[in-house]
């Protein structure tokens, strides 16, 4: 993506090393490219996985739909953040930060929190008989 070709310039990579961004960039892919693919694979062949139904909503389900967006929402405001930090070098691995950058780190937390929930949903509710 486009945070790796800003990382790819030695210089910058010079400047940016052990900060948020490299942090960020590293997530980012993970998060975007493996977990959102391992989750729709699960969903799409969780019946062929499981052997049974009734674990996993149906693909075409609005829970499904539901979990991918908040998924995605939620990734996006987590590490979007940790750029504008990286930017602002901010250290990585340091037990406390300046009040300046409070903002970001909660806006960090609230998406994480949010992918946390993306994932609680994504439970089927059973059926009473």
């Amino acid at each position: 993506g486009s945070t790796g070709v800003i990382l790819g310039n030695a210089a910058v990579d010079l400047g940016l090393h052990d900060t948020y961004y490299v942090v960020a960039h590293f997530h980012f892919v993970l998060s975007l490219g493996a977990v959102i693919a391992i989750f729709s694979g699960i969903i799409f062949n969780g019946e062929k996985i499981l052997g049974s139904k009734s674990l996993l909503p149906s693909p075409s389900s609005t829970l499904s739909l539901y979990h991918l967006v908040l998924t995605f929402v939620g990734i996006l405001l987590t590490f979007s953040p940790m750029h504008f930090l990286g930017f602002n070098v901010m250290p990585r691995r340091i037990p406390d930060f300046p009040d300046s950058f409070h903002s970001w780190n909660f806006l960090s937390s609230i998406g994480s929190g949010i992918t946390l929930f993306s994932f609680a949903i994504l439970k089927k509710k059973k059926k009473k008989l």
